[in-house]
């Protein structure tokens, strides 16, 4: 299962919820939006110790779909997330 698959490694190198964060993010009308639900609900179902609110993040790009916009919007939104200002 997905989850498995993402959590293996983390469990493997022994990272708690502090130590790493899985960034998700889809527009509100993308048809991907209903594939990921189920992971992300399962992943805080099955590990709610590791992927809490801070290690696992997911944003929805409101009114938007599987379009070149909502990309560029996702990437910025995230990227400050990965990439902090100093």
């Amino acid at each position: 299962c997905i989850a498995e698959l993402v959590t293996a490694g983390v469990e493997r190198a022994q990272y708690g919820p502090q130590d790493f964060r899985v960034l998700t993010s889809v527009g509100s009308e993308d048809p991907a939006l209903w594939d990921m639900t189920p992971q992300i609900d399962e992943l805080r179902e099955d590990y709610p110790d590791l992927m809490t609110e801070s290690s696992l993040q997911v944003w929805i790009d409101d009114g938007e779909d599987h379009s070149m916009t909502s990309v560029c919007n996702q990437v910025a939104h995230s990227l400050p997330l990965l990439f902090p200002p100093a």
